[in-house]
């Protein structure tokens, strides 16, 4: 696989808008396909992944940060803490549908889109 990351590259440029908790840094080209470099934290691993439209791949970590040490410093990702959360069977529902199977996922998304209609 060949990687180039660029942290100076505008994701934006192949992405409207981010997953919830992703952060765009850059941008990257994987085997030739450029698209926008995304970091989001679970637990206490850092991911990394390439997003091109709505599409997210998910990147191997030490090949991006074997590129990134020829680029600048980064802030630290966003954290995700562990919260224990009561959904009726409807909202369970929704959760899963709007997370792809994902619950905590699905609700992530469900409050992002709540809070950007407001």
């Amino acid at each position: 696989m060949t990687v180039t990351v660029d942290l100076q590259g505008n994701w934006k440029d192949f992405a409207e808008t981010l997953p919830p908790l992703a952060e765009g840094i850059g941008t990257v080209t994987v085997d030739g396909t450029p698209g926008a470099l995304i970091r989001t934290e679970v637990g206490k691993r850092t991911v990394y992944a390439q997003l091109v439209g709505d599409q997210v791949t998910e990147l191997d970590g030490r090949t991006i940060a074997g590129e990134m040490k020829r680029g600048k410093p980064l802030s630290k990702p966003k954290r995700i803490t562990s919260q224990k959360v009561g959904l009726d069977t409807e909202s369970l529902e929704i959760a899963i549908r709007l997370g792809a199977g994902n619950v905590s996922e699905g609700v992530r998304v469900a409050l992002k889109m709540a809070a950007q209609k407001k």
